[in-house]
């Protein structure tokens, strides 16, 4: 198994996780129970979004530059999932500081990765 199979099966793994919460957060009577579940499912999120950009990476493509380019799917995807965040978290549990600590965790990661340029930082010997 080469490290982009095991980067997208543990991609598709954290996204399982992630959904199966989610859909926990939801369904729980409970609702301060359930926002910590719905915490759990957005750190999935962010695993499986690390591991989508983990298997981009070893397959020779940058995720940062695939994200700002007019490719519709990733970004379709990743709009997709912060809009199920913002969503839940505003309307559902009445909680804006989860999103915005998403986001402004999101963004500094992208201006990190997409100022620096780092698609050669990690490398395997």
């Amino acid at each position: 198994m080469t490290v982009t199979d095991a980067s997208y099966t543990f991609a598709i793994i954290s996204a399982i996780f992630s959904a199966v919460l989610l859909y926990h957060s939801i369904t729980i009577e409970d609702r301060k129970e359930g926002e910590k579940f719905f915490i759990l499912s957005i750190l999935f999120m962010i695993a499986a979004f690390s591991g989508i950009e983990t298997g981009l990476w070893a397959s020779g493509n940058d995720m940062f530059e695939l994200i700002v380019s007019p490719w519709v799917p990733l970004g379709f995807f990743f709009g997709v999932c912060y809009f199920t965040i913002i969503y839940l978290s505003e309307y559902y549990f009445h909680n804006r500081k989860i999103w915005v600590i998403v986001i402004i965790f999101s963004l500094t990661i992208f201006m990190i990765a997409y100022v620096f340029g780092c698609m050669d930082c990690i490398q395997f010997s």
